[in-house]
C-alpha cells in the first residue's frame, strides 16, 4: 500500500512540478551525516554547480536512478558534482545494499529524520525523488520532483535549470 501511495503521490506531483520561486538561496544551514559514519558534512559548504538527489531505499524510482546518477557522476563529476541524501530512511541496511549494489561513489548524506523537510528553500517532502539543482554560487536554482530515466534526461535537465553545457 506504502508504493502505490507514493507512486500516486510522484505521479501528481511530476505532472505538477515544483519549482523555486522568487530569490534564490543557499540549501538549509543544516550539518548531515555522510552515510558511512565517517564525519559530518554542513549543507551550505558544499559547492555547486551541484544536482542534489534525495533518495530512500524503499523508493522503486530511487532505486533505478542511482546507477544513472552514477554514471553521470563519472561523466561529468568535475564539472556538476552530485550528492545523494537518503531521507528518512526506515531501514539503512537496506540503503547500505542499494549503494553496494549500485557502486554509487558519490557523496551520500543521511538525513535520517527528515531534517530537510521544509527547511528552506526546501519544500514539504511529498514523494521521492526530488531533484535539487544548485548553482555555481551555492543557491538553489530549481527543486523538481523527477525521476531520471536515462544519462541523457540528467544530462539534459542540468543544461536547462544549471544553464551548463554538458
Amino acid at each position: 500500500m506504502r508504493a502505490v501511495v507514493a507512486a500516486v503521490a510522484t505521479g501528481s506531483l511530476l505532472l505538477s512540478g515544483c519549482t523555486m520561486t522568487g530569490d534564490r538561496q543557499p540549501l538549509p544551514d543544516l550539518a548531515l551525516p555522510e552515510v558511512d559514519g565517517d564525519k559530518t558534512v554542513g549543507l551550505r559548504s558544499l559547492e555547486g554547480p551541484m544536482l542534489v538527489n534525495l533518495w530512500a531505499s524503499w523508493c522503486t524510482s530511487c532505486r533505478h536512478e542511482m546507477p544513472l546518477l552514477e554514471q553521470f557522476h563519472q561523466k561529468h563529476g568535475d564539472e556538476v558534482a552530485v550528492v545523494g541524501i537518503d531521507f528518512q530512511e526506515t531501514n539503512l541496511g537496506s540503503a547500505e545494499d542499494l549503494v553496494a549494489e549500485t557502486g554509487v561513489t558519490y557523496r551520500l548524506l543521511l538525513d535520517e529524520v527528515g531534517d530537510l523537510n521544509g527547511a528552506e528553500p526546501l519544500p514539504h517532502v511529498q514523494a521521492l525523488p526530488i531533484q535539487v539543482y544548485v548553482d555555481e554560487d551555492g543557491e538553489v536554482a530549481y527543486i523538481a520532483y523527477q525521476a531520471f530515466e536515462s544519462v541523457d534526461e540528467i544530462e539534459a535537465s542540468v543544461n536547462e535549470h544549471l544553464g551548463t553545457d554538458l
